[in-house]
């Protein structure tokens, strides 16, 4: 239940009804429910604090997943807990965000690889707050090939505002919303958490959703078998009732052999991210970055490579053969809880 996070979903089953449960469950259910929205209240004044910060040093930003889904997806917030802060901020601005962060208590979990490569190639970095919450900064929604393809700049082009506490916060429009559920669900994690797929099932069903806009970008992004993956994968796991128009669609699409390689990356079952490492090099455009990023891969920084407590000699076997090595580590340049 709780790596699933439906206490929400849970304690309103009982409430209606069309889950029996006894007195003591119905207790256990609702001190469930209590103490995960202590915990989001918590992150929401995290959440609110790095706007506040973001805002004021004039540096443009999106919230993402958990609070704006919670928001813009669900009838009622409280049926979408989280665990972290997600925040999208532009790729030139990315140093400068961390930076003005750091000044509101967070600090950043894992060293940059290399100088300019959170800019260039990362997914984004973690910064851990006090109490135990934390930010997650992105740079765009995924690491491996799919961070060279998506258009990151554009997702600052559209937005939605939604106010948690007396702020207005700014997220991703409808299209762009449901495209980074769909990735969430798909590519993310090996088995991503039911929330996560609920989180697909209400984006693609939002009445706004506009679904010729949504295939183009992702089409664009080379990320229409990821659409279709998230899509089938939530309706086959959730059976919810009714079928949108985007889940029509997703029945009936069929992978490229390409799109079935590039996704193999990301459904990797050991070494993920030298999996996703050698897929990204190859997505890489132009030779003088793709020898930048496998440099920040194989032989990164003295300090990044001292936290991670791995040799520059570890890392080149690994990346030339992702089947050798320790499928825990986490190297991709991006922080493991992203």
């Amino acid at each position: 239940m709780s790596r699933h996070r439906l206490s929400g979903f849970l304690l309103a089953a009982i409430e209606d009804e069309s889950l029996p449960a006894t007195e003591q469950q119905v207790a256990s259910a609702i001190g469930l429910q209590r103490a995960t929205m202590e915990r989001v209240l918590t992150l929401d004044r995290l959440m609110l604090s790095a706007v506040e910060r973001l805002t004021e040093a004039g540096l443009p930003h999106r919230l993402l997943k958990g609070c704006a889904h919670a928001h813009l997806l669900y009838p009622d917030p409280s049926l979408r807990p989280y665990v972290d802060v997600d925040i999208l901020v532009p790729s030139e601005s990315f140093a400068s965000a961390v930076a003005a962060l750091e000044t509101v208590g967070v600090t950043r979990v894992l060293p940059e690889l290399r100088a300019d490569f959170d800019r260039r190639f990362g997914k984004g970095a973690t910064l851990r707050a006090p109490h135990g919450g934390a930010v997650d900064l992105h740079r765009t929604f995924v690491a491996g090939p799919f961070a060279m393809w998506i258009d990151a700049s554009s997702l600052f082009d559209h937005f939605v505002s939604l106010t948690v506490g007396d702020m207005e916060v700014l997220a991703l429009a409808t299209e762009e919303r449901c495209l980074h559920a769909c990735f969430h669900a798909a590519v993310s994690d090996l088995e991503p958490a039911l929330i996560s797929l609920r989180d697909v099932v209400q984006a693609a069903s939002a009445p706004a959703l506009d679904l010729d806009r949504l295939l183009r970008i992702g089409g664009q992004w080379r990320a229409l078998s990821v659409i279709a993956k998230a899509v089938t994968t939530a309706w086959s796991s959730l059976e919810p009732e009714g079928e949108p128009p985007l889940a029509r669609w997703a029945r009936s699409f069929e992978p490229s052999a390409k799109e079935r390689r590039v996704l193999r990356a990301y459904e990797a079952t050991q070494h993920r991210w030298a999996h996703q490492a050698v897929a990204g090099i190859r997505a890489v455009s132009g030779v003088r970055s793709r020898i930048a990023y496998a440099t920040a891969i194989v032989a990164p920084s003295r300090r990044a490579m001292a936290w991670r407590g791995r040799s520059a000699e570890h890392r080149l076997g690994r990346v030339q053969n992702p089947l050798v090595g320790d499928p825990q580590a986490d190297e991709t340049g991006d922080p493991p809880t992203q």
